[in-house]
């Protein structure tokens, strides 16, 4: 509560810009128009697919696998590992423009996703008191894996509609997040079965469509 406090905050000094052109359908149109360049766009297209499976997937995941830790490490743990997940998750992006300037968006992506994947089948096979850190050390990559995505995402936007496509595929990556969270409860109900659902889950990597969305970039250039 206190971050969104404090955003409602801030957000009071703000003031909206003037617009400078009006547009020229109403918002149910703009949205046609997104989907229509979305649809048009092959590389957009793979990405915006990529996107939403890895994202729905990924985040259905990063709920249920506490399940998971729970049978390696005592409850109070769990609070401090998800603490420090998305305190490495932050301190990703600070280092993420350095990196990618050295190695470039597209391989970052592929490679921070690889080693992300390989990080969680390590700690799920080990299967001991190491595996829950093990499986928290790819939130190192986070901040370098979205920034990369984003800007591969934002060369292939049009200035008129770059708020609309953002807005468009976040909301077809949380509709698929969703999905995969509904999908997976039940069978995460207890500790055994999750175990069990986890390693499947891993045999399919989410990541693994994000990487194929990478790899059409090179095909469409």
């Amino acid at each position: 509560m206190i971050p969104k406090l404090v955003a409602w905050i801030i957000s009071l000094g703000m003031h909206e810009p003037r617009r400078a052109l009006r547009p020229r359908s109403n918002g149910f149109g703009q949205v046609w128009i997104a989907i229509r360049h979305i649809a048009h766009t092959p590389r957009l297209a793979w990405l915006t697919g990529a996107q939403s499976v890895s994202f729905g997937f990924g985040e259905a995941n990063f709920q249920f696998v506490t399940a998971f830790h729970r049978t390696l490490w005592p409850i109070w743990a769990i609070g401090a590992l998800r603490t420090a997940a998305h305190g490495l998750a932050a301190l990703s992006f600070w280092f993420a423009g350095p990196v990618i300037d050295r190695f470039t968006h597209l391989r970052v992506l592929i490679a921070g996703s690889a080693l992300g994947q390989l990080l969680h089948l390590l700690g799920l096979w080990l299967a001991n008191l190491w595996s829950p850190a093990i499986m928290t050390v790819p939130s190192l990559l986070y901040g370098l894996n979205q920034t990369a995505k984003s800007h591969l995402l934002q060369q292939d936007f049009t200035d008129e509609q770059r708020a609309t496509l953002a807005r468009t595929i976040h909301e077809l990556s949380a509709a698929d997040a969703d999905s995969s969270e509904n999908t997976g409860r039940a069978p995460f109900a207890c500790s055994t079965c999750c175990q069990a659902r986890l390693r499947v889950r891993k045999l399919t990597p989410p990541s693994l469509f994000t990487t194929l969305g990478a790899l059409a970039t090179t095909i469409h250039e």
